[in-house]
């Protein structure tokens, strides 16, 4: 998918740094109209330390899915220390 498949959308940026996945919810007051779902990106490791190198460049890399939209909520599980981004159609 990608983040690029979503034009004319506005990226959110939310970071996650407890122990445990994390019941999160975003509401969005003062929008008329927004799209049915939203593209979820999701940078995670497992490993606190781990870095993408030239031998394993791809030790860390994004994981996109897509999370409904109810009115004007969107409700998703973030995970513990992950970084995610959330773009959604308005």
């Amino acid at each position: 998918m990608g983040l690029d498949c979503y034009p004319q959308s506005v990226p959110l940026e939310h970071r996650a740094g407890g122990l445990e996945e994390q019941a999160s919810t975003i509401l969005f007051e003062g929008i008329k109209k927004l799209s049915s779902s939203a593209l979820l990106s999701v940078l995670k490791s497992d490993d606190l330390n781990g870095v993408n190198s030239f031998d394993n460049p791809q030790k860390i890399t994004p994981r996109d899915e897509l999370v409904t939209v109810k009115g004007k909520t969107i409700n998703f599980p973030a995970k513990a220390y992950s970084l995610n981004i959330i773009k959604i159609k308005m």
